[in-house]
């Protein structure tokens, strides 16, 4: 490819997109006598949503990752190790 040679961190970008399954709990609070926040619609079950992420290889075998989760967090930050 022609843009190889100038776009040197093509080669150590991983983008990847996948689905996620979870629970998700929600809670809430009083305020002023009455429950703040409360809509029994939205809270508590499972959840199956996608996300995406990206990951940055420093070496072959190490990169550091960036996800976002759609609504099981927000952003997740953490380390990869390639074995």
């Amino acid at each position: 490819m022609a843009l190889k040679d100038k776009i040197s961190v093509r080669d150590k970008l991983d983008v990847y997109i996948g689905p996620s399954m979870g629970y998700e709990i929600g809670w809430v609070s009083w305020k002023d006598g009455s429950i703040a926040g409360l809509n029994l619609g939205t809270y508590g079950g499972f959840i199956f949503r996608e996300y995406i992420g990206v990951r940055y290889f420093f070496t072959p075998k190490i990169a550091v990752t960036a996800e976002d989760c759609a609504g099981l967090g927000i952003i997740n930050f953490g380390i990869c190790f390639k074995f």
